[in-house]
């Protein structure tokens, strides 16, 4: 018991040591998602039924089936999947929230995620219609593809052209390739949620979410407000500030991401 408690000590250290290490948007959505599996768990995962993407509520009841399309992110379909996503989401995050700011993470994790949601329904209704079945589905796997999407379309981190025994491997192929050995090495992945993901991914990077999304001004004017420079002071680094003295994109490749 003593052995048992002691790993179970540090262990909590080592969760709120990395927790605590996380940006601000990052750390939100980690709670978020945390909190609604974790409350979905204790009620035997019946809210995964009400609050996630399940194609046949669209047809029986349109218009209170809506609002999954903004819960859906935050809920998982088991404990598993949820930890797992909560471990790879922040550094895939981070990517985007370190260039652009927390404001703007944010931003991006309510449209797109409603994006995502939203396309994965227009794709899968015809299947669903087709086969049959429930089709139910949700978490942060969307999300993350698409945040790979981006940052390989604009050649950004890890994901700039490699040569793979002599073959040219352009960065905006490595999402794609995720998408088809995650399906290949694990049945059971989503891959239709997924490919909804690197779809919005695309969007945003081609410019065609923008209107979606708040004005670099108006995310500099929130930072400005004294709610919003209380918030800079409380979190110190953990909150990165919208940039304002670079305009980002920085060269022709990432001309299509704003």
């Amino acid at each position: 018991m003593d052995g048992f408690k002691f790993y179970a000590v540090e262990g909590a250290r080592f969760v709120k040591k990395w927790y605590l290490a996380l940006p601000v948007g990052s750390a939100i959505v980690v709670l978020a998602c945390f909190t609604a599996s974790l409350v979905d768990a204790a009620r035997g995962f019946t809210d995964f039924a009400d609050f996630g993407i399940c194609p046949p509520a669209f047809i029986r009841h349109p218009f209170p089936a809506f609002y999954p399309l903004f819960t859906a992110p935050l809920f998982h379909q088991s404990i598993g999947s949820m930890l797992i996503n909560l471990l790879f989401f922040p550094p895939v995050n981070a990517m985007l929230e370190r260039q652009r700011g927390t404001l703007h993470a944010l931003n991006y994790f309510f449209v797109v995620g409603f994006v995502c949601t939203a396309v994965y329904a227009g794709v899968v209704m015809p299947v669903w219609a087709i086969r049959g079945g429930t089709w139910c589905i949700g978490g942060l796997g969307a999300i993350m593809y698409s945040l790979v999407a981006v940052e390989s379309n604009e050649r950004a981190g890890v994901f700039k052209t490699r040569r793979i025994l002599g073959i040219p491997l352009i960065g905006a192929m490595y999402p794609w390739l995720l998408l088809v050995l995650s399906w290949l090495l694990f049945p059971g992945s989503p891959f239709l949620y997924n490919l909804s993901g690197i779809l919005a991914g695309i969007l945003y990077h081609l410019g065609a979410l923008k209107f979606l999304f708040l004005p670099t001004r108006a995310l500099a004017y929130i930072e400005d407000t004294r709610a919003g420079s209380a918030c800079i002071s409380l979190f110190g680094n953990a909150w990165v500030e919208t940039p304002r003295a670079v305009a980002l994109p920085l060269n022709d490749a990432d001309a299509g991401a704003r």
